[in-house]
């Protein structure tokens, strides 16, 4: 997961909204074997600040993945995230620190199929993130008209 983000005016003051994102996308393969793993993810997010430094959001993504053992074997996941938050941001200048408290929630579903026989399973995820901490670069302040 990425660490970075970069907000839309770069200031962290009361009032301000900030937008942000991650995208992923890997791929592999085992060598002279027929496993494959393929995952695709998406979750941009939002937030506003409702003090100096302090701001509360969320993220609403989507991940998709695929793992195959071999030709009969695989497994497949699509679920749909959201992600609120609570940021503080420390320091001053073009980069600053963050500590986030998190709670990401995924709905989906997982289908593993096995010698031709599908099977469905739903998928309902919540973990608390009780502390994340990143770092984050800032534009320079931008002109006001």
């Amino acid at each position: 997961m990425a660490g970075l983000t970069i907000a839309a005016n770069a200031q962290t003051e009361k009032g301000k909204i900030m937008v942000g994102g991650q995208v992923g996308f890997q791929t592999s393969k085992v060598k002279d074997t027929d496993f494959k793993n393929n995952s695709f993810s998406i979750n941009p997010t939002v937030g506003y600040f409702v003090s100096d430094n302090w701001a509360v959001g969320t993220g609403v993504g989507y991940d998709w993945s695929k793992n195959e053992t071999n030709k009969d074997n695989s497994t497949k996941t699509d679920a749909f995230q959201v992600s609120p938050f609570v940021r503080k941001y420390t320091a001053e200048g073009p980069v600053r620190f963050f500590a986030q408290l998190s709670v990401p929630m995924a709905w989906g579903k997982t289908t593993v199929e096995s010698n031709n026989v599908e099977t469905k399973t739903n998928l309902k995820d919540t973990v608390l993130n009780w502390l994340q901490v990143w770092r984050t670069f800032l534009r320079a302040k931008s002109v006001s008209n």
